[in-house]
C-alpha cells in the first residue's frame, strides 16, 4: 500500500494485570523517501492515566496522518538548513541540562530562590566574560532610550524561567518539564506571529503549525502519564 499511511494495531492480554499492548506502524511516503517505520507502544488500563495514555496515542496517530498529508501538498521548494536546526537542538539540550542542574541545586540548598539566584549569577558572569573578550561597540544612549518598554522584559522573564526550572523540574521530571515549556513556547509564538506582535513579521496560523503545537502537548501527556 505504497503512498498511503498504513496503520496496524495488535493487542495481547497480559495475565491478571489486564494490560493491553498496542503497536502502531506508520510508513509515510512523500517528503520522506523510503520506509520510515515509527513504533508507538501504549499501555492502557482502566485507570485515568491509562485512559489519558490511550487518548494521547490516538491523537498522535491522527495528527501524524494529517502531518504527512500536509507535507505532501506543501511547497517542496523550501530548503531547510539542517545546521541551524542542529544548533537549535543543541541549545534545547543545554536548557534541559540547566533545568536538571538547577533542580539538583535546589534540593541541596533547600530553596528554589537561592538556586535561581546562583544560576543567574553564573549567567551574568558568563555574559560579562564574553563582553570583555569580544569588546563590542556599546549602543548609543538615544537608541536605548528609544526602545519600547517591553524590550527590557527579557531579563525578568529569564529569571522566571530559571526559577520555574528549579521549582518544577523536580516535581515533573526533566522530560515532562521541558516538553511543557516547549509547548507553551510554541503556543505563545503562534499568537505572537499570527497578530504580528512585538515587532515580529506577521505569519498567519496554518493547519500545519497548529498541528505541530497539538503534537507537542500530546507528547507532554505521554511523557508525564505513560
Amino acid at each position: 500500500m505504497s503512498g498511503r499511511t498504513k496503520a496496524a494495531a495488535r493487542s495481547a492480554a497480559a495475565g491478571a494485570c489486564g494490560v493491553v499492548m498496542g503497536e502502531v506502524y506508520l510508513t509515510p511516503r512523500g517528503a520522506l523517501t523510503g520506509n520510515l517505520p515509527c513504533r508507538i507502544a501504549t499501555i492502557g488500563t482502566g485507570s485515568p492515566a491509562g485512559r489519558i495514555d490511550r487518548w494521547a496515542t490516538g491523537g498522535i496517530l491522527s495528527a501524524a496522518r494529517a502531518a504527512f498529508a500536509v507535507a505532501r501538498v506543501s511547497n517542496g521548494s523550501d530548503n531547510v538548513d539542517v545546521l541551524w536546526i542542529v544548533l537549535a537542538a543543541g541549545a534545547g539540550a543545554c536548557f534541559a541540562v540547566q533545568a536538571s542542574a538547577n533542580a539538583s541545586l535546589r534540593s541541596h540548598l533547600h530553596s528554589p530562590l537561592w538556586a535561581a539566584f546562583f544560576s543567574i549569577c553564573g549567567t551574568i558572569l558568563t555574559a560579562a566574560t564574553v563582553m570583555l573578550i569580544l569588546r563590542p561597540t556599546p549602543p548609543e544612549a538615544v537608541a536605548a532610550r528609544g526602545a519600547p518598554w517591553w524590550n527590557w522584559i527579557g531579563g525578568p522573564m529569564g529569571a522566571l524561567i530559571v526559577l520555574s526550572g528549579a521549582a518544577l523540574a523536580p516535581r515533573l521530571g526533566a522530560a515532562a518539564f521541558i516538553a511543557a515549556v516547549v509547548g507553551g513556547q510554541l503556543a505563545c509564538s503562534l499568537v505572537l506571529d499570527h497578530f504580528g506582535l512585538m515587532d515580529l513579521p506577521r505569519q498567519v496560523v496554518t493547519p500545519g503549525r497548529l498541528l505541530g503545537v497539538l503534537l507537542v502537548f500530546a507528547g507532554v501527556i505521554l511523557v508525564k502519564f505513560h
